[in-house]
């Protein structure tokens, strides 16, 4: 088995920002962070090209953004406000852009930091081998793919992980940063293709319900000491139930359906006004959720297939993972219908 690759693909768009406005950080203390106020609309990314480097060569701008993007690590980590993580792009690595189909690709390397690790024999957990100090990187190599459309707002960022560990958190706040120190803000949404969520479905069931009401629990003769629970609310759970979604799917009115069938169990249940979040499983043990009223759109995992990476090493094959991001792309183009604008 080994380690299993994973991929997790985002959508993101740009607005210019007009202001930076200090915000508490929620139960910090009264620390503070910056927030930002931008524009209405979402730009097309010509004009952030156009912006930072001055030009309109297709060419030029997407070699000048990966120059600039690598050049802001200074071939150093760059590390996540905890300390614990950390991630690179260094110069010596591989990296590569396609004006043509609008993308820029390659290697990243990150892990945590912060932290003395020991280094043993697999066959001899008594003598030390070597110490990885705190304030180094001990270090795995990853893919990204970047597409940003020069005619579109809507761009999408492919970053590879294994399913126990990964950086794709960080690397994404590494470029939101990238982007926030050239006056834009990123704003992103998960990318499940819609074959992946199909296969999903197929294969899982609902195994608990969370109940989700509006109204506050119910009041006594005692008033509560702590302010918070005066506002409180309450959720109950339904579990230990086995139920096909692709079954429940195929009945036109499956929501009002499975409303009955929660009302059938629980007389307190407001099929009006509660909501349900549903909780999947897999027959793999692939774990997602959502709510009833957003069924269809169940994120599940995009795990990798293990002809992707070397037996040997664990660790991706460089230019079939290219590839097969490439022919992934094309089918997630095809779902939020972008048509290249012909020259």
């Amino acid at each position: 088995m080994g380690y299993t690759l994973k991929l997790d693909i985002f959508y993101f768009s740009l607005r210019k920002i007009t202001k930076e406005v200090p915000r508490k950080i929620r139960g910090g203390g009264g620390a503070m962070r910056i927030g930002y106020l931008t524009e209405k609309e979402d730009i097309k990314f010509s004009q952030l090209f156009a912006g930072l480097y001055k030009t309109t060569d297709v060419d030029d701008g997407f070699k000048s953004f990966l120059a600039e993007f690598v050049t802001k690590f200074g071939n150093e980590f760059k590390r996540n406000t905890e300390n614990t993580q950390a991630v690179s792009v260094s110069d010596d690595q591989m990296k590569e852009f396609n004006s043509a189909n609008h993308t820029i690709w390659g290697q990243f390397k990150g892990g945590p930091t912060g932290i003395e690790q020991e280094i043993y024999y697999s066959n001899d957990s008594k003598i030390k081998k070597d110490t990885i100090d705190k304030d180094n990187v001990a270090s795995l190599h990853y893919y990204y793919k970047l597409w940003i459309p020069y005619d579109s707002n809507v761009g999408v960022l492919m970053l590879q992980s294994y399913t126990t560990t990964g950086c794709s958190t960080l690397y994404r706040r590494v470029l939101d940063d990238f982007f926030i120190s050239h006056g834009y803000k990123a704003d992103w949404a998960k990318c499940i293709p819609r074959e992946y969520i199909k296969k999903y479905i197929s294969n899982c069931y609902i195994y608990a319900i969370k109940i989700l009401t509006k109204r506050k629990l119910n009041t006594t003769s005692f008033e509560p000491l702590f302010e918070s629970f005066k506002s409180a609310k309450q959720f109950k759970y339904i579990e230990r139930i086995r139920l096909s979604v692709q079954k429940l799917m195929s009945l036109g009115n499956y929501i009002s359906v499975l409303k009955s069938e929660i009302a059938a169990i629980d007389a307190s249940f407001d099929t009006d006004n509660d909501d349900l979040l549903l909780f999947y499983k897999d027959n793999d043990g692939k774990r997602a959720h959502a709510t009833l009223s957003h069924m269809e759109d169940i994120l599940p995992n995009i795990i990798l297939d293990d002809s992707l990476k070397d037996p040997i090493t664990q660790t991706p094959k460089w230019n079939e993972l290219h590839t097969f991001t490439n022919n992934l792309l094309d089918r997630i183009k095809s779902e939020i219908s972008y048509t290249p604008k012909l020259k």
